[in-house]
């Protein structure tokens, strides 16, 4: 169907006929497709910078409020918790301090520890050694390095 232009004189009553008549002729006299547009550059990633929460120390019904920030490539969060604290539980009367308790037996006498009857000490250049005599036992032998400065 092809469309033919209308003219409409002043005052002349245009009827629902008469539109759609029209209609019919501009919405279905289409042109030939087009060519595609080129096509679009690449889109930023967005990149979360920043996530910051707080907690008040009041009690009552738990919530969050989250308030985003920055760019759409450079995005914020902040996280307003409220009321997370539970209520504080009744405690009871705290009761009388109970007797002391008997002295327990006594033990058996500690040994005598041995005691240091002899130390030698020798250093040759960064090469530690020598002797502890103890009065019960085998010497000991002492052995390790020295790092000058600490």
């Amino acid at each position: 169907m092809a469309y033919t232009k209308q003219t409409w004189a002043a005052g002349q009553t245009i009827t629902a006929e008469k539109m759609n008549h029209m209609e019919d002729g501009i919405l279905n006299n289409q042109g030939a497709k087009g060519d595609p547009g080129p096509a679009g550059a690449d889109g930023a990633a967005a990149e979360i910078t920043s996530v910051t929460a707080t907690v008040d120390a009041n009690t009552g019904t738990p919530s969050v409020t989250v308030t985003p920030g920055g760019t759409a490539q450079a995005r914020t969060f902040a996280f307003a918790f409220k009321n997370l604290k539970g209520a504080k539980g009744d405690k009871g009367d705290t009761g009388a301090t109970g007797a002391d308790g008997q002295d327990g037996a006594t033990g058996p006498a500690g040994k005598n520890a041995p005691t240091i009857t002899g130390c030698t000490i020798n250093v040759n250049g960064t090469t530690i050694s020598g002797q502890l005599t103890m009065s019960e036992g085998e010497p000991i032998t002492i052995t390790g390095t020295y790092t000058a400065g600490e």
